[in-house]
């Protein structure tokens, strides 16, 4: 048998009230606001505050490196006891540049971790730092960081395994440190001698994969030669048609500054013929010859510029009229201006003028 169950009612109050078409509005929910909001991290300041500290980080970082290498043997023993003594005992024993801060540091990059390598940190920190306070990379930042990484493991595997085989002696066990240590005992217990060589083929390793090594072509010693002889011969070519465009512009710019009208300059062209045996070439040659001022004074003509319209032209010369001039208006017409009185002893050129040359030859 079926069980009863309560229908729900139709027709409801909301659905009787409600009009044809209308839509219901939903409640917007609101979620829940987060406990703590990272918010302040897309703060400029905070973003500035923090590229600064990472800059001086790797600073602090240079300085207790470097310092370890001279006082670390004495730092140890300070460090290994910090927590068994107080922080003001141990900062007074530490006798790095930076106290027991960069002792500590100092000893657990440098001794515990990856040895003399740990500088390679040094650059990625000031480097990430510089991004985030200017805003540009100095050098590519990606690049840096895959570059170091593989040193840094490479550098502590190869010095640790040095350090193995010298038995292990303290003095040297700030080159590997104390992972690289045993990174080279691991794989000298596995592979034995072809630790070395194991180091080697990473080394080249990378290499190929970080420049994108694909093929390695050897060619005989002649032909190199000749593709670099080759090669200077396309530069030297490459020279000389440069110096060639770069005579040409020059010589070109000669030539517009000489075709400038200069009054105290006269122009003569000379013809001079020189006889070859294959071709007759003729050639043009600019002869400039200095005029006097005193000649130059007496051609130039002095030249009124003047905005009336009253001016007057008196033998080709423009003249300015009296005052008592001015003040009369000339009612009457001008005279048609005839431009046959400008030269009127001009005669058209006869061939009497020309000169004959024997041997010429036209066509």
């Amino acid at each position: 048998m079926a069980e009863n169950t309560y229908k729900r009612p139709k027709n409801t109050p909301e659905k009787k009230n409600r009009r044809k078409g209308e839509k219901v509005e939903e409640e917007e929910i609101e979620p829940p606001k987060p406990f703590l909001t990272l918010r302040f991290v897309k703060d400029r300041r905070f973003q500035l505050m923090a590229g600064f500290f990472l800059l001086a980080f790797s600073i602090g970082m240079l300085l207790s490196f470097v310092s370890y290498l001279f006082t670390g043997s004495d730092d140890q023993s300070v460090v290994e006891a910090f927590f068994g003594t107080t922080i003001l005992d141990s900062g007074k024993e530490a006798q790095n540049v930076l106290g027991l801060s960069g002792a500590i540091m100092a000893y657990f990059f440098v001794f515990k971790w990856f040895g003399i390598a740990s500088f390679l940190f040094i650059p990625i920190v000031f480097l990430f730092g510089f991004r985030i306070v200017f805003e540009r990379d100095l050098i590519d930042l990606p690049t840096t960081i895959k570059t170091n990484a593989f040193f840094i493991l490479w550098i502590s595997f190869s010095l640790g395994y040095i350090v193995l085989k010298s038995e292990g002696e303290m003095d040297l066990s700030v080159l590997s440190g104390g992972i690289g240590y045993v990174m080279a005992e691991f794989s000298d217990a596995l592979i034995g001698w072809a630790t070395p060589i194991l180091a080697v083929l990473m080394g080249i390793g990378f290499v190929v994969y970080f420049f994108n090594i694909t093929t390695f072509k050897t060619q005989p010693l002649e032909e190199e030669i000749v593709m670099e002889n080759k090669e200077e011969i396309l530069e030297g070519e490459e020279e000389d048609t440069e110096d060639e465009e770069e005579e040409e512009d020059e010589e070109a710019e000669e030539e517009d500054e000489t075709e400038e009208e200069d009054p105290t300059q006269q122009w003569e062209i000379k013809v001079n013929n020189k006889d070859n045996k294959k071709t007759e070439k003729k050639e043009l040659e600019l002869m400039i010859e200095e005029v006097p001022e005193e000649v130059v004074a007496e051609t130039k003509e002095e030249i009124i510029v003047a905005n009336d319209a009253n001016v007057i032209v008196v033998n080709d010369k423009f003249v300015l009229p009296n005052e008592e001039d001015l003040e009369t208006n000339f009612e009457d017409p001008l005279e048609n201006y005839d431009p046959t009185l400008d030269l009127p002893r001009y005669k058209y050129p006869t061939l009497d003028l020309l000169n004959e040359y024997a041997g010429s030859k036209t066509g």
